[in-house]
């Protein structure tokens, strides 16, 4: 049977939104040359969103203690045994990409999250504290 690309999430397999991922960035890699070579790096060399992330947290997390390749050997272990992992990365994707008010996101926060990055806390009160009802 053919591989159609309408394969289910999960770890080793291209969901729905990769794929929508892939496609918009295949799309700007060629409108935009000077984007191309970090959109085939971050995007478009993998397959999966799995893939996509153990290579985007190896990146970022490798260094002198821990090289990227150790990383990303850990982070594909990690997906293999929980795939809700990649299932959550997936949703959250999506809410961005969909724009869902519903499904507070840190890049666009809802009313109440930019109100409590404005709030600031009062001043402590002079009163006395209230009194305990525990007898």
């Amino acid at each position: 049977m053919a591989d159609t690309g309408a394969r289910q999430s999960g770890v080793g397999v291209a969901a729905p939104i990769w794929q929508r991922l892939r496609f918009d960035a295949k799309a700007q890699a060629e409108q935009e040359p000077a984007l191309s070579s970090y959109l085939n790096a971050t995007v478009l060399n993998h397959e999966t969103l799995a893939e996509a992330l153990c290579y985007q947290l190896a990146q970022k997390a490798g260094g002198p203690d821990m090289s990227a390749l150790q990383i990303r050997e850990i982070c594909e272990e990690a997906y293999k045994t929980d795939p809700a992992i990649v299932a959550a990365a997936e949703r959250d994707l999506k809410a961005v990409l969909d724009g869902d008010p519903y499904r507070p996101c840190p890049c666009r926060p809802t009313s109440r999250h930019a109100a409590s990055t404005h709030h600031r806390p009062r001043a402590p009160s002079h009163r006395s504290p209230r009194p305990s009802h525990d007898r």
